[in-house]
């Protein structure tokens, strides 16, 4: 069941030949192998990846989130100025984010401006009531969520989860409807 669900993520990129030699910026969740798994068929594919974790997940963070909300939120800015501070300008091709929990409208303002020729894409695999993400899209060029309510009430591209998407393996997609091209 777990390999299905990176079809339907995979197959939001973009074609092969255009991940060929691509420097991609991947944030996403530590969800079982997914992330493993996609970094892996990016990089199959030609592309560079560098990958960061969409949000602190450990259980000191979690105890501390729970206990402590100030100092978490420190950690949680600590992280995510780790993440702004590593990013070199004009470095990335295509910033891919699947979730985001930890970006916030300042975040992505930073990240665009030092990467001002790269192409943003979101896919949202939770929906608005769990995620919050009403106040990133706007720094998207493409977001997809799998969430018909969401897609309709936010006006954004809904991703099908369906036999057909689920079967369908990256490297011989060709079908343009399960498609992100961001090139």
């Amino acid at each position: 069941k777990n390999k299905n669900k990176n079809f339907i993520v995979l197959s939001l990129l973009p074609r092969i030949s255009l991940l060929k030699n691509k420097n991609i910026l991947l944030i996403a969740p530590k969800f079982y192998q997914y992330h493993t798994e996609i970094i892996n068929s990016m990089k199959k594919q030609g592309a560079n990846v560098v990958f960061y974790q969409e949000d602190i997940t450990t259980l000191s963070y979690r105890v501390f989130n729970k206990l402590f909300q100030d100092f978490a939120k420190k950690l949680k800015t600590k992280y995510l100025n780790t993440i702004l501070n590593n990013i070199e300008n004009n470095l990335y091709d295509i910033v891919f984010v699947i979730r985001g929990g930890i970006l916030s409208p300042w975040a992505l303002n930073t990240m665009k401006k030092k990467l001002p020729k790269a192409k943003f894409v979101m896919y949202q695999w939770d929906s608005m009531e769990q995620s919050h993400y009403n106040s990133i899209i706007k720094y998207f060029d493409k977001v997809k969520t799998f969430d018909m309510s969401d897609s309709k009430i936010y006006n954004l591209n809904y991703h099908r989860f369906n036999s057909k998407s689920i079967l369908i393996s990256w490297p011989n997609l060709i079908n343009d409807d399960v498609l992100f091209d961001v090139l």
